[in-house]
């Protein structure tokens, strides 16, 4: 029988938890940065895919007719794929797991970015006297800016020569990586709301 420490844990239970606890003081700080920002990744994940089941946006482009089958499907079934694919593959260290999180994160700083340019259009065309209102807005430019600032310092955390040495990526790969997507993802952005 094992015994317990003056919490009733047992060294098995304390050991689990150390394994998965991201803030640990014997892990080096690069390490507790991927743990962390992989409990980010698998609560974003779950958050979304909540959203997706909660408003019933899946059953609507399977079973809707008005649902139209295009391009832009891909970008609603985008996070769905790439988060869990990326943070399985991150988790275990490899080079395309880092990748595919950097993609995911530029297409997300630049959809924040779209969301903001949208929000403020929207609040002017609301508002005749020009005058910017963040409560008319379906969305909010505080929230666009908010998600700007969270996907960009995360990209900021992992681009870190610490971090990306774990996953050998060299400093040219991550520049052509970030700026090759954040390209096509602006220039979708563009053709999609301009």
């Amino acid at each position: 029988m094992e015994k317990l420490d003056l919490n009733g844990k047992s060294e098995t239970e304390k050991y689990t938890f150390e394994q998965i606890n991201p803030i640990q003081k014997e892990t080096s700080t690069s390490e507790r940065t991927i743990r962390i920002v992989l409990l980010f990744l698998v609560g974003l994940f779950l958050f979304q895919l909540y959203i997706y089941i909660k408003f019933g946006v899946l059953k609507y482009l399977f079973t809707s007719d008005y649902a139209k089958w295009n391009l832009s499907m891909v970008f609603y079934f985008f996070p769905l794929v790439v988060i869990p694919t990326a943070t399985i593959l991150f988790y275990m260290r490899k080079k395309i797991g880092w990748l595919l999180l950097i993609i995911f994160l530029t297409f997300k700083t630049v959809s924040a970015i779209g969301q903001f340019i949208v929000a403020v259009k929207m609040a002017i065309k609301i508002h005749s006297t020009g005058i910017v209102s963040l409560g008319s807005p379906q969305i909010s430019p505080t929230i666009s800016i908010l998600s700007l600032a969270l996907f960009s310092g995360i990209i900021w955390t992992i681009s870190r020569k610490k971090i990306r040495t774990i996953y050998s990526v060299s400093n040219r790969t991550m520049i052509m990586t970030i700026s090759i997507t954040f390209f096509i993802f602006l220039l979708e952005l563009v053709m999609r709301f301009f």
